[in-house]
């Protein structure tokens, strides 16, 4: 399964970044910081599509008697079924840096209820 990435896959070595003292290949854009050096890649840099679901929601109550009525309830959630994919792994030096290799949210849910007022 090829997983899609958040950049380009040819900025970083096929495991990762380069181990420390080999020489890095041309194009590379990731590196480890030198010991006792901050590195210039911030925390959390890469991040995937904004968030975006609908939820929706229809009650129809329907009178059996003067104090009693039935209700039927349907509730949609994510009603689009929007993927949101996750950049979950931020190390550079993981196999998975920077692919998307699962979703943010689930797919659509659908649930009924119907119930009895008294």
């Amino acid at each position: 399964m090829i997983n899609p990435l958040v950049f380009n896959g040819s900025a970083t070595a096929p495991g990762g970044t380069n181990s420390d003292g080999v020489t890095p290949f041309n194009g590379q854009v990731f590196f480890n910081p030198q010991p006792g050096k901050i590195g210039a890649l911030q925390a959390f840099q890469f991040n995937g599509p904004t968030v975006f679901t609908w939820d929706f929601g229809v009650i129809k109550r329907t009178p059996i008697t003067e104090t009693s009525n039935v209700e039927f309830r349907a509730e949609f959630f994510n009603i689009l079924n929007h993927p949101v994919f996750f950049v979950g792994n931020q190390n550079i030096n993981s196999n998975t840096f920077g692919k998307i290799t699962t979703t943010f949210t689930a797919p659509r849910v659908i649930q009924l209820a119907v119930k009895i007022n008294f």
